[in-house]
């Protein structure tokens, strides 16, 4: 589309432009969405007993420390689940 002086500004996506296949969309979605279901299942024992098990400063922690460190374990579910894994077996 070109600009008011004439210069293309390239696709605008509100006009339709470089779009994403719908289908190519949804199946992104949808697993964005299972893994992040996936995380907030895991969130809970993590935050309860996991983090204790691979910090040791976090022992003790306060239920509003569990409660902060949420939002970031439901997105780093995977490296921190391997982390506890290792942590339970005495590799740390």
């Amino acid at each position: 589309m070109p600009s008011p002086e004439g210069h293309d500004t390239g696709p605008n996506p509100l006009e339709g432009g470089a779009n994403i296949p719908y289908p190519i969309a949804q199946v992104l979605v949808t697993l964005l969405a299972l893994y992040l279901a996936a995380g907030a299942i895991f969130a809970v024992p993590f935050a309860w007993r996991g983090a204790s098990a691979v910090d040791p400063a976090a022992r003790g922690a306060t239920v509003g420390f569990r409660i902060l460190i949420t939002p970031g374990v439901v997105v780093l579910w995977p490296a921190l689940l391997m982390k506890w894994r290792r942590a339970r077996r005495g590799l740390s």
